[in-house]
């Protein structure tokens, strides 16, 4: 081998070398600051080197940070964050200072650039979906026994539609391997209490409720789905909530914990819980958009009982308009109800297909 050819190769070697001792993160830039004995960073140019998106509270003081599948709800002052529903703690807290939200380097690095930072993505033979933590599943079919609903011009009832739907969604997401329960699965009356309490008990990781819409304008149709408005006080769910076990957080890390921590706590999953109904939300109208000859209304927030009960991300559907005359027509024929429940389940296992490869990649 020529000397010539050893020098090429040295040199070569040390290019590569010092390429990979100089390579930087999207945060080296940002300016430090020395606080409480560690280096903090200004948040919004941290999120925005990541192409995290940004969301906060100033009243409650709560952060929300979101990017693709990956949630987090923080509070300024609290070392501890809700990370895709899970709890983490960190060594100091987030802090306001002169108007501008900083976080300590270790949040960043520890929590933010394990779960946000952009991974190389591997090849598509070499992505297995892996269990995801999504396995039980309730779905409530409104109304029933001498609640009937609306009632459509023919006399086709709500409830005999929902519970059509609902039973026919539980099957698909039976063979799907899902464990799912009804709130109902016959013509009987159940409040809503009983409702969501039931979810809570069965510790449901989603809940689903099937209505069909009426409206005194008989041209209104579609399928549309609502989810927890964010005009409910999370806060206020929190502190009613403070009797109740947390999901995600082992029950010894809440030995000592106070009503207000406990209490915090319960707001950010109930914050974390609409983020994901909102990404459900969505793939279930695509799903749906693509087995249906019909209007897509969409995803609307709301304030219904059976949604601000739930521990879980939960959705409200409307299959629906019973007032309406063509959409009647289609509620009351079998094939068209096996469509509406293919494309819901289809929404749901995209939803967990997309949670799976989140959580394969952590």
């Amino acid at each position: 081998m020529s000397k010539k050819y050893i020098i090429a190769i040295v040199a070569v070697y040390c290019i590569i070398v010092a390429g990979c001792a100089t390579s930087r993160l999207p945060t080296d830039n940002i300016p430090r600051y020395a606080l409480y004995g560690t280096n903090y960073l200004p948040l919004a140019p941290v999120c925005d080197a990541q192409d995290i998106v940004l969301e906060y509270d100033p009243f409650t003081q709560v952060l929300l940070l979101s990017k693709k599948t990956h949630r987090l709800a923080l509070r300024v002052g609290d070392p501890f964050a809700l990370v895709d529903g899970q709890l983490h703690y960190f060594d100091h807290p987030a802090v306001l200072r002169d108007g501008t939200i900083i976080i300590p380097e270790s949040f960043n690095r520890g929590i933010l650039q394990r779960f946000f930072m952009d991974k190389p993505s591997l090849p598509a033979q070499a992505k297995v979906v892996q269990p995801s933590s999504i396995k039980r599943i309730v779905i409530d079919a409104g109304h029933g026994g001498k609640d009937p609903g609306a009632i459509s011009a023919s006399g086709l009832r709500e409830k005999t539609v929902n519970l059509d739907i609902a039973k026919r969604l539980a099957k698909l997401l039976k063979d799907e391997g899902f464990s799912v329960y009804l709130t109902r699965s016959t013509d009987t009356f159940v409040p809503l209490s009983v409702r969501t309490a039931t979810a809570n008990s069965f510790k449901a990781d989603l809940f689903i409720s099937i209505h069909s819409n009426a409206n005194r304008v008989r041209s209104m149709n579609g399928f549309e789905v609502y989810y927890v408005s964010p005009a409910v006080n999370d806060t206020e769910r929190g502190f009613s909530a403070i009797g109740k076990e947390i999901p995600s957080v082992k029950a010894v890390e809440l030995v000592s914990a106070s009503p207000q921590l406990k209490a915090t706590l319960w707001d950010m999953v109930y914050t974390h819980n609409r983020g994901e109904s909102i990404q459900l939300g969505r793939l279930i109208c695509r799903s749906v958009a693509g087995v249906l000859d019909n209007q897509i209304l969409g995803l609307k927030g709301a304030r219904y009982y059976v949604l601000r009960g739930t521990d879980m991300p939960a959705l409200l559907i409307e299959v629906g308009f019973l007032s309406n005359s063509r959409e009647e027509r289609l509620l009351g024929d079998g094939l068209y109800r096996q469509r509406i429940a293919q494309g819901i389940n289809e929404g749901i296992v995209r939803y967990v297909r997309e949670l799976s490869f989140a959580e394969k990649e952590n």
